[in-house]
């Protein structure tokens, strides 16, 4: 069995602070449940179940993230992690959607701005044709021979 499991991101429901991590696993290892994690690791087993909840996240999802954050947290409301990141003008900067995020999506908006681009030149280009023609019809119309 060649597994590639996700971090496990176990949190207080009220608060959104991370109480364990079960690290990602790449190899051969077999995916746990959380009764299973419960009896594993102390932080979790001392806590009544209610008090906390889990983020199971993909195999490598926010590796970039997690390597440049100075800390995480999960937003209660959204029940989604957000990231603190270094910021030399801030010293206490706040927490964030992940950054990794922010750039997937400003990559998708400017593939959409180049297709709109394309677009609008690709009218602009038969805009000039059509004036060309015109131009072309009025002069020929004075000169008196048609086209």
């Amino acid at each position: 069995m060649n597994n590639k499991i996700g971090r496990k991101i176990y949190y207080d429901k009220v608060f959104g602070n991370v109480i364990q991590v079960v690290a990602q696993i790449n190899g051969l290892a077999p995916t746990t449940t959380v009764d299973e994690d419960i009896t594993r690791y102390k932080t979790l087993s001392e806590r009544n179940r209610d008090t906390f909840d889990m983020i199971q996240l993909t195999y490598g999802q926010y590796d970039q993230d997690f390597s440049t954050c100075v800390d995480y947290t999960v937003d209660i409301a959204t029940k989604k992690l957000v990231f603190k990141y270094a910021d030399p003008n801030n010293p206490n900067p706040p927490y964030r959607a992940p950054l990794t995020e922010s750039v997937d999506a400003m990559g998708a908006e400017l593939a959409t701005m180049k297709l709109k681009d394309i677009e609008q030149q690709t009218i602009i280009d038969g805009l000039g044709t059509q004036l060309t023609q015109a131009k072309l019809e009025i002069i020929a119309l004075k000169g008196g021979t048609t086209i």
